[in-house]
């Protein structure tokens, strides 16, 4: 909207202050992953190619998000979004959700800091890597 009305604006981010952080982030409990693993499988499968094909096209993607909420969502708020999350969505040399265990460290560092985390989480236990990495080499 600033843009539009040509006001000039800051934008102030994390990482312009070495904090970084994930996109969004799904849970399930590993006894669901465990008895439910295709289920798991195709939902990170629908999220990934979900965002490939919002990126992908834009002209199709743009029009689909506003409809959702056409008061709130107009194309040009879309697109703006769009553009501002996706080096979080997609890390440079990365593909899409393709986290690090130093993303999880300084994300979990971050919600620690903030007091929105009680307890230090064991990331080997609590992030899974095998259906990320069963959707992109072919399943």
């Amino acid at each position: 909207m600033l843009e539009r009305e040509k006001r000039p604006y800051r934008v102030i981010t994390p990482a312009d202050f070495g904090i970084n952080y994930l996109g969004t982030v799904y849970f399930t409990t590993e006894d669901f992953a465990q008895k439910n693993p295709e289920i798991v499988r195709n939902f990170v499968a629908a999220v990934i190619e979900g965002w490939q094909l919002t990126y992908a096209d834009y002209s199709r993607a743009i029009p689909l998000i506003s409809e959702y909420d056409p008061k709130n969502l107009s194309s040009d708020m879309v697109r703006f979004t769009l553009d501002k999350q996706k080096p979080v969505i997609l890390p440079e040399g990365r593909r899409f959700a393709e986290y690090r265990k130093e993303d999880w460290v300084m994300t979990q560092k971050a919600l620690l800091d903030q007091k929105l985390l009680p307890n230090v989480i064991d990331l080997d236990r609590a992030v899974r890597y095998d259906f990320l990495t069963s959707f992109y080499s072919g399943r």
